[in-house]
């Protein structure tokens, strides 16, 4: 099976305004808990996601936002020193083509919003995939099919089989994912050979600054396949 990474090349819109850049000395309260919120509406003033994979591709981004809560920019957002371009709906984008992000990546933010300050933290560490893989093995639609996992490294680890996701607690203990024939993989499946396997596992940090909810999250993404019968 061959997998393409697509970048998508969209007009980027530079920040231009020039800003004295410095850092926020409020106190920030961090807490961590063992599952990925899913809230069905928008909670935080800032969001920070940072994708590790291994596929030699790697992407960041950045979304802030008003009182109503709807997207808006800041002067300027920067990873590793890297200046983010502004995407759609005022998201920030920074990819990196040819390599992956393998430690907490430093984010730093140039604001002039009242209620947003200059600031600079690190994202929480990256988890481990926890996952082997396989090409070699074989899912047999008729049977069930066990995977082994290993969740002490991260908040939350997501695995698609096909198109049938299955979600597992973070440092749960749980060793291993379950697909049984009435979970129905091979309604997804399009390849008579091989179905598609994802994983990903994720660490979060929700913390306060100047009294304002700011999320962190940081990602690690494998893409593999199983032969398949």
């Amino acid at each position: 099976m061959k997998y393409v990474i697509a970048l998508l090349c969209l007009p980027i819109v530079w920040s231009c305004e020039k800003k004295k850049e410095t850092v926020d000395e409020s106190p920030v309260t961090s807490t961590t808990t063992g599952a990925v919120p899913t809230p069905t509406v928008i909670s935080n003033t800032a969001e920070f996601e940072v994708n590790a994979t291994d596929y030699n591709y790697a992407y960041a981004s950045a979304r802030f936002y008003s009182a109503d809560k709807n997207p808006i920019t800041v002067n300027s957002v920067k990873i590793n020193g890297s200046l983010m371009g502004i995407y759609i709906n005022n998201e920030y984008r920074y990819a990196l083509a040819s390599n992956t992000y393998t430690s907490a990546v430093n984010w730093v933010v140039s604001s002039g919003v009242s209620y947003i300050p200059d600031t600079s933290f690190l994202s929480p560490p990256f988890p481990k995939i926890g996952y082997q893989k396989d090409i070699t093995k074989t899912y047999d639609k008729s049977l069930d099919f066990v995977v082994a996992v290993d969740v002490s490294d991260c908040d939350s680890l997501f695995f698609t089989l096909g198109e049938v996701l299955k979600k597992i607690p973070g440092k749960s203990g749980i060793t291993s994912i379950t697909y049984t024939p009435a979970d129905k993989v091979n309604y997804s499946v399009t390849d008579s050979t091989e179905v598609e396997v994802k994983v990903l596992t994720v660490n979060y940090s929700l913390f306060t600054v100047r009294g304002k909810k700011w999320k962190s999250v940081s990602q690690t993404r494998s893409l593999s396949h199983y032969k398949y019968k």
